[in-house]
């Protein structure tokens, strides 16, 4: 039955897509704007950001997805995020670039990662996500946060830089303590990265490889 009281904020950029046909056929009024971050906002606190795989790999090579988390988990403290068409990635998800991706996004952003099939299936989520909101149901990570040790944080951004090839636990330390956060050592050149100890020409290149290199299907 449709029921008037389920509504959210929708970006123009989802504008004729499944997800927001399907959205529509649930009942859900939906409201389009021009949003700065996020792409379905269900509450001034709750938004989702949902990307293709194809929009995924794309955000990755043109190293704009940490950024654009970034943004969007500052403006909304209940962030999640829909990787949509996820099957497609099937034998790609050992790539150390989407590890890294995955494990930036779900361990050091704590953000809820949902995989879906296709547009109708993120549909049902966000049904979902919106008729929990309705009856006041959250998952607010946010005093979670706050009550973290520093040490579950240190945890977390060594797992990002372990992903990476020939690059253990010792070394991800290295690098963390000579750059001091993660998005120094992403910046950093192959002669940067040679003066962090234990990294020598060849892995400062392969590290930088992975970092630049164009996604390949």
């Amino acid at each position: 039955m449709f029921d008037s009281n389920l509504s959210m904020i929708v970006s123009n950029r989802q504008k004729g897509r499944t997800v927001t046909t399907e959205l529509e056929n649930l009942g859900i009024v939906l409201r389009y704007a021009n949003l700065k971050s996020g792409d379905f906002l269900i509450t001034d606190k709750i938004a989702v950001e949902i990307m293709t795989a194809d929009e995924f790999i794309e955000a990755i090579n043109n190293k704009m997805l940490f950024r654009k988390l970034i943004d969007f988990k500052r403006d909304f403290p209940e962030a999640v995020f829909i990787l949509q068409g996820f099957i497609s990635l099937n034998g790609k998800m050992n790539s150390p670039k989407i590890r890294s991706a995955i494990s930036y996004i779900t361990i050091l952003n704590r953000m809820p990662m949902i995989m879906t099939t296709d547009g109708k299936d993120s549909a049902q989520y966000l049904n979902l996500l919106v008729r929990q909101a309705q009856h006041g149901l959250t998952f607010d990570h946010e005093n979670d946060r706050k009550k973290e040790r520093y040490g579950s944080l240190k945890e977390a951004q060594l797992a990002v830089l372990s992903s990476l090839p020939e690059v253990g636990s010792a070394t991800a330390e290295a690098l963390l303590t000579h750059f001091g956060s993660l998005s120094k050592v992403f910046k950093a050149t192959a002669s940067d990265l040679m003066k962090v100890g234990g990294i020598g020409k060849k892995k400062a290149e392969r590290i930088i490889k992975v970092f630049e290199a164009k996604y390949r299907k």
